[in-house]
């Protein structure tokens, strides 16, 4: 079976962006800011820009943790092709707080406000940060506030990288290959996230009916938080295969299902096109 390279783009080729940290005063409170000033409507559909922005704000909140996400878009002209409900859905379910910047009309979506700049969204912040700022004589709504304590957030935490490749096209596959060294200990919390949002990137993206998961160049001993299982695929019957280099096995093996590990990813291919076509 021959697999077909894939390549997606980065956030880049998609927006101009800049994701920045407010800290609040006297806690470790923080508040994540997400300016967008350009989306490449004119290079990409709207479905596409959806599942960018879906991965975006999945990425800023497990990266930063925050408790609220302001997002900027008032610079963006067509602000009305962006599926808010779909972008925000994680913030959703977990009920966090989520601030939509435009002075456009976007809609009524759960849990989520418009306001017409950041100064406002901040000073519109829910009870539960009274503390934070509560005997505090500092504007923390303020522009200068707000630029003096913003600091600049980059996804670019890990050395992990992933290669993606496809095969079959009524049904299709992804064979996702992780690439690279997983610190030891808690040193890997953040090359668990590269690993998941590898995962979730290209099954977001492309929506495979299988998926073989590439471990073989992962250099992994021990450390914290690994999950190989991308979103759609984590039950025992999932068609998902987990191919192992010799030097990993054994450290690794206890991460997955035992009946969903393969020999090789040809053998693994050849497993799931069986299961999901018979024959």
């Amino acid at each position: 079976m021959k697999l077909k390279k894939i390549t997606i783009p980065p956030f880049s080729d998609f927006f101009e962006l800049e994701i920045v940290c407010l800290k609040l005063p006297r806690s470790t409170a923080d508040v994540a800011i997400v300016n967008i000033s350009e989306v490449r409507f004119d290079k990409y559909d709207s479905v596409i820009i959806d599942k960018m922005l879906y991965l975006l704000s999945c990425m800023v909140f497990e990266l930063m943790k925050s408790k609220v996400m302001i997002f900027d878009v008032s610079k963006v002209s067509q602000v009305n092709e962006i599926v808010f409900d779909y972008v925000f859905s994680r913030f959703i379910r977990r009920r966090r707080n989520c601030y939509i910047v435009t002075g456009k009309e976007v809609g009524n979506i759960d849990n989520v406000i418009v306001s017409d700049s950041i100064e406002a969204a901040v000073k519109d912040l829910p009870v539960s940060f009274e503390k934070y700022f509560k005997n505090i004589y500092v504007d923390c709504a303020s522009h200068d506030y707000i630029v003096n304590n913003s600091k600049s957030v980059s996804f670019d935490i890990s050395d992990i990288s992933y290669e993606a490749s496809s095969w079959g096209e009524e049904i299709r596959g992804v064979c996702i290959k992780i690439v690279g060294k997983y610190r030891h200990g808690s040193g890997g919390e953040e090359d668990a996230l590269k690993i998941k949002w590898a995962l979730r990137e290209v099954c977001t993206l492309l929506e495979p009916d299988m998926v073989v998961v590439d471990l073989t160049l992962l250099d992994y001993v021990w450390g914290d938080d690994i999950s190989l299982y991308p979103s759609g695929f984590i039950e025992p019957d999932s068609p998902i295969k987990f191919v192992f280099a010799d030097e990993n096995k054994e450290a690794l093996r206890g991460a997955v299902n035992k009946f969903q590990i393969a020999s090789s990813v040809e053998g693994a291919i050849c497993e799931l096109n069986r299961m999901i076509m018979g024959g």
